[in-house]
């Protein structure tokens, strides 16, 4: 799932995420983060989705938001970036910003690898 990396800042999950991207895949990286016992308080997660493709419908988004709400909510801080290099699921990222973004979640969209590395303080 995710590969746990050290740096400076201390420990930050990177994955590239597989080319097929079903609804369950999404609600298995929550479960991922469900149980924060043994993960840093303050997240910083790095995904590269550049190369993917999502098989499930729009209507089911809200829910995926409602939870990871949910679920990032259990830590202090959490910055998730993704980089995606398609148009359509860039503004789908953008689009999650504004919606799922809270005091403690920032998620944020980005289309090269460097500046969601600059964003996270990678």
């Amino acid at each position: 799932m995710f590969v746990i990396k050290s740096d400076s800042k201390g420990d930050y999950f990177y994955r590239k995420v597989k080319p097929v991207v079903s609804l369950e895949d999404m609600l298995d990286t929550l479960t991922y983060f469900k149980n924060p016992e043994g993960l840093p308080s303050n997240l910083r997660v790095l995904e590269d989705a550049r190369d993917i493709k999502v098989k499930f419908g729009i209507k089911v988004v809200p829910d995926i938001i409602k939870e990871a709400i949910q679920v990032m909510s259990q830590y202090e801080i959490v910055k998730h970036a993704i980089v995606y290099n398609s148009a359509v699921y860039t503004a789908y990222g953008l689009l999650a910003e504004k919606i799922v973004s809270t005091q403690t979640y920032s998620i944020k969209a980005f289309s090269s690898i460097s500046a969601a590395r600059s964003w996270l303080e990678i």
